[in-house]
């Protein structure tokens, strides 16, 4: 069983990068997602006549359309779903912007089978063809690698970004404790891997490349680049919170000396607030 979670933003239904994308694959492909969650995460309601379009493309598919014109939390969202499915299948969670090859499914479906004891299943995520998904998190640090072999990798200092994350249910339901509140929107995938490496060994980068867009790398005005940096800040901190004392008071240093350069390049000193 596969169930998708799909969280759109300021987007029309029939207009986003991943719904098209499915939209475009083959009957039998769409078949194989036996529950598809689509949670409208911006302050405008679906058009009705996109949903009966879209749903056209899903009609052996139990679709959910959510949403009720706030921008809630992503930590709040994912938690919200979890609560909603049951432990069967395994569960996809995407962004509103990652164009999915069709084989995608096949592949995830195939290798899962094979791999009954592995939890979680990573494609590789590419952003102007440099791979941004796996990468490395040490503690606070993180950094992108250059490539990553298919097949089972060790979950220790590894990270990876929501959209196209593949999770068992039974871990969801079972073992896994929910993603932190207090963490809004930057920070949730980082939350989730920190908490999936403290309990399971490994996990499995699948043989697919994605390419996803990505929003902490779109140019945007000082106040929208604050916003955005808060939120970052205060993911950071809430993922401190369960660090040794050395590395909690290395990543206040580290998020100070960062605040610090985003005010000298921006000639400001509200990175600091």
């Amino acid at each position: 069983m596969i169930k998708f979670l799909v969280v759109i933003y300021n987007k029309k239904l029939c207009e986003c990068e991943t719904c098209l994308s499915m939209m475009g694959w083959d009957e039998t492909t769409r078949f194989k997602i036996t529950e598809l969650y689509v949670w409208n995460n911006s302050a405008s309601s679906f058009q009705e006549d996109d949903k009966r379009e879209f749903l056209r493309y899903f009609p052996n598919t139990e679709v959910s359309f959510l949403g009720d014109g706030f921008n809630h939390p992503l930590s709040e969202v994912y938690n919200s779903i979890i609560g909603k499915i049951d432990e069967k299948g395994i569960l996809v969670i995407w962004d509103h912007d990652t164009r999915i090859p069709e084989e995608y499914l096949d592949c995830l479906l195939k290798v899962s089978n094979e791999n009954a004891s592995i939890n979680l299943f990573l494609p590789q995520v590419f952003f102007n063809k440099k791979l941004v998904s796996p990468a490395k998190m040490i503690y606070f640090w993180g950094r992108t690698i250059k490539q990553i072999s298919h097949g089972l990798h060790l979950s220790k200092n590894s990270t990876a970004i929501n959209s196209g994350m593949a999770i068992r249910c039974s871990y969801l339901k079972n073992e896994f404790v929910g993603y932190n509140s207090q963490i809004k929107f930057y920070g949730t995938d980082n939350d989730f891997m920190y908490k999936y490496r403290s309990q399971n060994e490994k996990y499995y980068v699948l043989p697919i490349r994605l390419e996803h867009e990505l929003n902490s790398f779109s140019k945007t005005d000082l106040e929208d680049s604050l916003r955005r940096y808060k939120d970052i800040k205060n993911g950071i901190y809430r993922l401190a919170e369960d660090f040794p004392l050395f590395p909690r008071i290395m990543t206040y240093v580290y998020v100070f000396l960062e605040s610090t350069k985003h005010n000298i390049l921006n000639r400001t000193f509200k990175f600091w607030n």
